[in-house]
């Protein structure tokens, strides 16, 4: 998953964390998202959320 220019760009502090935990947000949806898929495909998965690592 490709990184805004907005969240490269913007400074330390509060909007930047914002930016960055709206990305790992956004990734472990994908995360879970794409699991579902191949389970229902019939494959084993093991999912490893950015925040939370694996579940």
């Amino acid at each position: 998953m490709e990184m805004s220019n907005e969240t490269i760009e913007t400074a330390p502090g509060p909007e930047a964390l914002a930016l960055n935990n709206a990305n790992y947000e956004r990734l472990g949806n994908l995360t879970y998202k794409l699991s579902d898929y191949l389970r229902e495909q019939g494959y084993a998965t093991e999912v490893a959320h950015p925040f939370e690592g694996e579940l």
